[in-house]
């Protein structure tokens, strides 16, 4: 049914927004956001350039073409990422610095409101997957059950993001 082909796009965003929250290692995916202004057009940073994590603390970005590394380091300065860019003429070299524990506690806290702006979507596809059942013509034991279907799949889902999200927050809190 629609309603849970939405509910599983619901569970893929809230896997892609924690994939950019920062754990203690590095990821490419904490610079997926990333556009880079190349021949006047905002391009995304994977497209002009290879992303290699070398070791656990630190991103490698190698451009296609050198004449855009100084875009891309303007471009990660500007993305808010709390690292600065280290151009040595070939490469940019983002190096992570240990996360302190109080910003590990922050990072869970966006864990906690990312997941609840998740539920919340998943809350509302029930809400329009009901009131569309109602719509239909249905025998009142049909309609109950198409309802506690659409009811179950909703739980199921809900328990799969909290599991994700609390997989996240002990990634996070993992020295």
């Amino acid at each position: 049914m629609a309603d849970t082909v939405d509910m599983r796009k619901v569970l893929e965003f809230f896997a892609g927004e924690l994939a950019q929250i920062r754990t203690g290692r590095a990821n490419p995916a904490l610079i997926d956001d990333v556009k880079v202004e190349v021949y006047g057009t905002p391009t995304p940073l994977k497209q002009v350039a290879q992303v290699t994590v070398p070791d656990a603390t630190s991103i490698l970005i190698a451009p296609w073409d050198k004449a855009n590394l100084a875009p891309i380091e303007e471009a990660i300065q500007k993305a808010g990422l709390g690292v600065n860019p280290l151009n040595d003429g070939t490469a940019i070299r983002l190096q992570l610095p240990p996360m302190t524990e109080e910003r590990r506690s922050e990072l869970t806290k966006v864990v906690g409101e990312k997941l609840e702006a998740a539920r919340v979507a998943l809350r509302n596809i029930r809400h329009e997957a009901i009131a569309a059942a109602e719509k239909e013509d249905l025998p009142e034991d049909a309609l109950k059950g198409r309802k506690d279907r659409i009811t179950e799949d909703t739980k199921r889902y809900d328990d799969e993001l909290e599991q994700m999200a609390e997989q996240k927050k002990q990634e996070i809190m993992t020295v």
